[in-house]
């Protein structure tokens, strides 16, 4: 396997967690989030953290931070230059909300339980809402109105599937272009794309503000686990809302709304989008600029904090009595798998690689660093990152002799016969220089 796979898959892998926090804006009622975090075993005694073992541990892990990471993540950064590049289209905002278009919710007010489909019709009619954005996506909305079957009630199931299978040719024959060019034009165009969604959010009626609501249990846990930074606050995420609310001029903040669909229609909610994405974004940029630093930084919190990640891709909404996990729909669109845990779907993006990895070391990762309880983040030590990783690369390399022989002799180019010396000469110094 040639090193622009790897980085390829690796990269996938990165933007994957990337597209899939866009629909997080959806998610309410987690069904509980798992906070048994492996304190006890964290806490024990670390063989590599005494002055013993950080010796022994430095041979091996020179191997492995100068020589092994490089060879798979080098030109990591430019790969994810290309992979951002790639999402900042129109195509990328296109697919965002063709996600949405199997969704219903049944929706209670009073007495009374409504069927709200999510159409295009509702894309249109947030374009059309706003000064700034009726002129700017005035080709998109004009697009969007010729798929409009009937007006904006009485829609059915059948009627919604034929917008959308109407969207589907627009995008086909490239009537939907939004003009995106950069990172701000496409988290503007994607808060628009996903408005069928967002009005039945901002006036939380599916849960996801508040204290309680998906915005505080799942996605702000998910993105500390990432290591991402400037997370927005629940209190400073509930200002943005009051904010768009006030712009309408329709209702003033706390008062109940008499006409909630009206107001929603004219509420911007980018805000949302931007509160979810900016920190993912902020995150891919330090890759760019420190791939490999910026991935031992963030292995100790994110292993430590796992649970927190899984509930951030399985978080979803109680409708009807059942849960609907959003994410699933927009991984669909992307073809990638975004059900189960974190190590299910890690396990799923590395299916492609040559040789079969042996299960990751979470605890290990997990205990590489030191806990700072009042932020509940484990620091990384970066040397005793690279001793758990030295561990685990000599454990792979045992685990697939054929495998990892092909993949020295594809990365390396050298000939094929060549690469069981360079497998034997790697096995033996990763066993004598092994930490402990």
């Amino acid at each position: 396997m040639k090193k622009l796979t790897i980085r390829g898959i690796i990269c996938m892998v990165l933007a994957a967690i990337m597209l899939i926090a866009v629909p997080l804006t959806a998610m309410a009622e987690t069904g509980g989030t798992s906070t048994e975090q492996p304190t006890t075993e964290w806490e024990k005694t670390n063989p590599y953290k005494s002055p013993l073992g950080k010796f022994f541990a430095m041979p091996g892990q020179m191997i492995v931070k100068s020589i092994l990471l490089p060879q798979i993540l080098g030109g990591l950064g430019d790969s994810l230059k290309d992979v951002t590049d790639g999402i900042f289209t129109s195509d990328t905002v296109n697919m965002i909300m063709l996600a949405q278009r199997e969704i219903v919710f049944d929706i209670t007010q009073g007495s009374t339980v409504s069927k709200q489909f999510l159409r295009p019709y509702h894309v249109e009619q947030a374009i059309n809402a706003h000064p700034d954005t009726k002129e700017k996506y005035a080709s998109v909305a004009a697009a969007l109105k010729t798929v409009q079957i009937g007006g904006g009630t009485g829609a059915t199931v059948d009627r919604t599937a034929q917008e959308w299978a109407g969207v589907d040719e627009l995008i086909a024959a490239g009537a939907l272009d939004w003009g995106v060019t950069d990172r701000e034009s496409f988290i503007e165009a994607a808060g628009i794309a996903l408005r069928p969604l967002l009005r039945l959010l901002t006036n939380r009626t599916l849960n996801f503000r508040g204290e309680d609501g998906v915005y505080a249990t799942a996605i702000i846990p998910g993105l500390k686990a990432l290591g991402c930074k400037s997370i927005m606050s629940v209190e400073a995420f509930e200002a943005a809302y009051a904010a768009a609310l006030r712009a309408v001029g329709s209702a003033a903040e706390g008062t109940m709304m008499g006409d909630i669909n009206s107001i929603s229609a004219k509420m911007k909610a980018d805000f949302a989008i931007a509160a979810i994405l900016n920190p993912i974004l902020d995150l891919l940029e330090e890759m760019q600029a420190d791939a490999q630093g910026t991935i031992i930084r963030m292995l100790p919190n994110l292993a430590y904090h796992k649970d927190d990640l899984t509930a951030f891709i399985n978080a979803g909404v109680i409708n009807g009595g059942e849960e609907t996990k959003i994410f699933e729909g927009l991984g669909g669109a992307f073809g990638i798998d975004l059900s189960g845990s974190v190590e299910d779907v890690l396990e799923g993006a590395l299916a492609g690689l040559p040789i079969a990895l042996p299960p990751i070391p979470w605890k290990a990762l997990a205990g590489a660093g030191d806990l700072d309880r009042k932020i509940d983040t484990v620091i990384a030590e970066e040397s005793i990152v690279y001793a758990v990783l030295t561990d685990y690369v000599s454990e792979a390399v045992d685990s697939d002799q054929r495998g990892v022989q092909k993949m020295i002799a594809d990365s390396l180019g050298i000939p094929s016969f060549l690469a069981p010396v360079t497998y034997y000469l790697l096995k033996a110094a990763l066993f004598l220089l092994k930490p402990l």
